[in-house]
């Protein structure tokens, strides 16, 4: 094992401890604050789906490439499960004082900071830099043809349609673009 794997593996070991406890006090908080104020069997659901929603929305935003709609309802997937999270962690300890309540955010800090430095760390592993939305699906199309056949796996026309919103015609034309720069004939 070479010294950056060690140092990646000890990271890993401890963000997900520190994650996995903080997940379990910020669990608490949210289930104690709901069966207080009379939510019974719902109390077990709201921890999970609060902080499953930022689960969710970051893996949503750490995919290659996806529509500006589907991004941004991921943002705001995850803007709502911090901000429920930090307000359900506060009013938990309000009733105890300022002080307490301010402790008692701690746990929804420390769950997704240290959820989100996980999941970025393993991001870096495939990416070079932060993924850029492409202003033209044409040019996103050539890239993503590009990079398929550098990895020996050509896109069909018909996938590179579906998943760019460029017509077939476009897509192929794209291919054609792509093999005649590769080797000076068009791919078929």
């Amino acid at each position: 094992m070479t010294r950056n794997q060690w140092l990646k593996a000890g990271a890993t070991a401890g963000v997900a401890v520190v994650a996995s406890l903080a997940a379990a006090q910020s669990y608490n908080h949210i289930y104690e604050l709901a069966l207080t104020h009379h939510q019974g069997v719902d109390s077990v659901i709201y921890p999970p789906s609060i902080d499953g929603l930022i689960v969710v929305a970051t893996f949503v935003l750490l995919l290659p490439r996806t529509d500006a709609l589907l991004t941004a309802l991921a943002r705001a997937a995850l803007a709502f499960g911090i901000g429920a999270t930090a307000f359900a962690n506060v009013f938990y300890g309000l009733p105890y004082g300022k002080l307490t309540a301010a402790i008692s955010l701690l746990p929804a800090v420390g769950f997704i900071l240290g959820y989100e430095i996980l999941v970025r760390m393993y991001r870096g592993a495939g990416h070079s830099g932060p993924r850029r939305a492409k202003a033209d699906p044409f040019d996103a199309a050539r890239e993503a043809y590009e990079r398929s056949v550098a990895g020996g796996e050509p896109l069909s026309a018909r996938a590179l349609s579906a998943a760019h919103g460029i017509s077939r015609r476009q897509a192929g034309h794209v291919r054609a673009t792509v093999g005649q720069g590769a080797n000076g004939h068009a791919e078929s």
